[in-house]
């Protein structure tokens, strides 16, 4: 009688330390296995504050990739506190670790619409001074560091139009996103 109460109580320890999983189906010998089951309802959610990693590419409507994390990485950053465009930030929360989901954000949620009063007209000669290529689609940085992208440039005319909207101002940008780890604010 106490030899089997002492096998039932070993075996009760076994069963609460992990499941019993037999190393072959001929040997009968058993392995402890400790298995992590996650409870239903119990993933965690995105909520302002936390710091996330996640999977990302960025599209335009018309397709093209404009930004993506490399192969087997992720990006890390906090949610809700302005590290991000307001409309990525807002469709995070509430997503789930291990989720996966497509976002489309409008140009007033993302970089705003294309601002007519940020063209500048400049004077040829004085930009060539540089030492750069004065055409189209050149982006340079003005004194300040802000970002510029050379727009015309017409050197009879001795003008160039520069433009310091965000290169994505005025698009409609397509993100898929994938959540790898949430770490709850403290």
């Amino acid at each position: 009688m106490n030899k089997n109460i002492g096998i039932a109580v070993l075996a009760l320890a076994v069963l609460s330390i992990g499941c019993i999983q037999p190393n072959s189906p001929t040997t009968g010998q058993v392995t402890l296995v400790k298995e992590q089951i996650p409870a239903t309802g119990l993933l965690k959610t995105v909520e302002a504050g936390d710091t996330i990693e996640v999977e990302y590419t960025g599209l335009l409507d018309d397709g093209s990739v404009f930004d993506q994390t490399p192969p087997n990485e992720t990006v890390s950053f906090s949610v809700g506190v302005g590290q991000l465009i307001q409309g990525f930030d807002e469709a995070l929360i509430g997503m789930k670790e291990g989720e996966t989901k497509n976002i489309v954000i409008p140009p007033a949620k993302a970089y705003g619409e294309v601002n007519n009063e940020l063209f500048v007209d400049v004077n040829y000669d004085q930009l060539a001074q540089g030492g750069f290529p004065i055409e189209p689609g050149i982006k340079l940085r003005d004194e300040l560091g802000r970002p510029v992208t050379i727009v015309t440039a017409d050197q009879n005319a001795n003008k160039v139009v520069l433009n310091y909207n965000h290169p994505l101002a005025g698009k409609t940008l397509h993100f898929q996103v994938t959540i790898t780890k949430i770490s709850k604010k403290k």
